[in-house]
């Protein structure tokens, strides 16, 4: 019985698929906007003003995507299936593929890298494809093959609404659907960061490290951004602590951490194998340089452990995500202030100087300040 409640207990302690529980109070708080929103609205609201530069007007929107490669999953798949090399690959490339797409046909969580990967051993051993080979696919079918499934549903749930949707970037055109949305993108600095701080609202859809080149370069230049749930956003929260009980009980290898957990430590490993849905050992085949590497990047590698404020800003379904649309489409304050928030977090880290980290971010030019364009 007791084992059964302290059971409970830790499931409670630690809900990954929950983690938004703050932000989702803070969105049902203020369902009433007039009444609750925590702003002084008689402030002006620079987003309902005239873009002062009419080149600027064509990228105003109320939410943008910006993607290097945003081909559709068939396509990248097509052109794997012409470089396979055996009809076993082939085989299992689609068996996979099938079993990705079953998922986000009815609207499931991405799956992560080492389900994926699972999923490629069972394909593998079926269709008796040498593991050279199916490691071979593993990346392709996790990375390029599922990122392409998690961005195109949750761009579908845009395109079903009313609000302003600009997409940039190579690829999107091959998506008959969603060409009314499909704006030209030269691929520069200069238009990305004009891009970015038009929109009113960024959406960074796939994993990516927080100093990715396209998630950087707008939280850098003060654009603010709504980010999709992923776990491993949120997982070296937790790896941070397991690493400080190992350098100080001088583990060195995965076998010495089970055996000297403390009570405490295995709570954590728990939360790890929640949040992860696997065990930390199933996942990495060696923990603790796991754990070391992340230690080098400082755990705070992923959007989740950097910033604060990704909890407000983090969604995980399209509920989720349409609820935060309509609060922060609403909000030009609270978006400067987190965007301003994790700038300076950004800027911090990546330049080791806080003498530019202001909560305001320098403008496109004199002209615009993030945001003001999308009217």
């Amino acid at each position: 019985m007791e084992q059964q409640t302290d059971q409970r207990a830790q499931d409670k302690a630690w809900q990954p698929l929950k983690l938004l529980q703050r932000f989702r109070a803070r969105v049902s708080a203020l369902a009433n906007w007039e009444s609750n929103l925590p702003v002084n609205r008689e402030v002006e609201d620079v987003d309902s003003a005239a873009p002062s530069d009419p080149a600027l007007s064509p990228y105003a929107c109320d939410i943008a995507s910006v993607c290097s490669d945003a081909r559709p999953a068939e396509r990248l798949l097509a052109l794997r299936m012409e470089q396979s090399q055996s009809s076993a690959e082939r085989h299992a490339l689609g068996e996979v593929y099938q079993r990705l797409q079953a998922i986000y046909s009815i609207d499931g969580a991405p799956p992560q890298r080492h389900q994926v990967h699972k999923m490629v051993v069972e394909a593998a051993i079926a269709q008796d494809l040498p593991a050279d080979r199916a490691a071979s696919i593993q990346d392709f079918l996790a990375g390029p093959i599922n990122d392409a499934f998690c961005r195109l549903q949750a761009v579908a749930w845009l395109a079903e609404s009313d609000y302003r949707l600009h997409l940039y970037g190579s690829g999107w055109d091959e998506h008959p659907e969603l060409l009314p949305f499909v704006h030209n993108f030269s691929g520069s600095h200069d238009e990305l960061q004009i891009i970015q701080r038009a929109a009113k609202i960024n959406l960074r859809l796939t994993p990516c490290p927080a100093d990715d080149p396209v998630l950087a370069s707008g939280v850098r230049h003060g654009a603010f951004f709504l980010m999709r749930f992923f776990p491993r956003d949120v997982i070296e929260r937790i790896y941070r602590p397991l690493h400080e009980f190992c350098r100080q009980q001088n583990i060195t290898n995965d076998q010495q951490l089970i055996a000297t957990a403390t009570p405490a430590i295995a709570r954590l490993l728990h939360f790890a194998q929640t949040t992860l849905d696997a065990s930390v050992f199933e996942v990495h085949s060696h923990f603790l340089e796991a754990l070391n590497l992340g230690a080098q990047g400082g755990f705070d590698e992923w959007p989740g452990s950097l910033w604060d404020e990704y909890d407000a800003v983090a969604f995980s379904s399209k509920q989720e995500l349409l609820e935060l649309l309509n609060v922060y489409l609403a909000d030009a304050p609270d978006r400067r202030r987190i965007a301003g928030a994790m700038r300076r977090k950004f800027v911090e880290k990546s330049d080791g100087n806080t003498s530019e980290t202001g909560a305001e971010a320098p403008p496109v030019d004199a002209r615009s300040a993030a945001g003001e364009v999308a009217a």
